[in-house]
């Protein structure tokens, strides 16, 4: 079964994967599963969606998500710090760009990015978290 990219609209207008799509993918592959015998001892079919804080793990994740908040944590030090938040504002051949919350724009190469994340900052009660900027 083919997955919807993560940014592509699904019939009900919502963006991402609905947990109608997640049950209809866990039935036909359990049916799968179970008319081929593939798995002959008892199993748990988990199936999920990587998540609202979804990883970027390839260059185009980084250029679909550029204007969102990231978290990025970088192999080694960089202007006395390892871990970046802030707004992903370039991606290019050789690096991606942050405009830290604090240090304002910071360029790191591609071979310098250990991990990074999508951030979402969600709204309790009309405001921010107490830890969200």
């Amino acid at each position: 079964m083919d997955a919807p990219s993560p940014d592509s609209e699904n019939k009900s207008g919502v963006t991402g994967v609905t947990l109608d799509e997640l049950s209809h993918v866990h039935r036909q592959l359990s049916d799968l599963l179970d008319t081929h015998d593939i798995i002959p001892q008892r199993y748990t079919l988990e199936v999920s969606s990587p998540g609202i804080n979804r990883p970027l793990l390839r260059p185009s994740h980084y250029e679909r998500s550029l204007g969102q908040r990231i978290r990025l944590q970088a192999r080694r030090t960089q202007h006395d710090r390892r871990v970046f938040s802030g707004i992903l504002s370039e991606v290019g051949g050789k690096q991606v760009s942050i405009r830290d919350e604090e240090l304002g724009l910071v360029h790191i190469p591609w071979e310098e990015v250990s991990e990074a994340n999508v951030e979402h900052n969600f709204l309790i009660g009309g405001q921010k978290k107490k830890n969200a900027k």
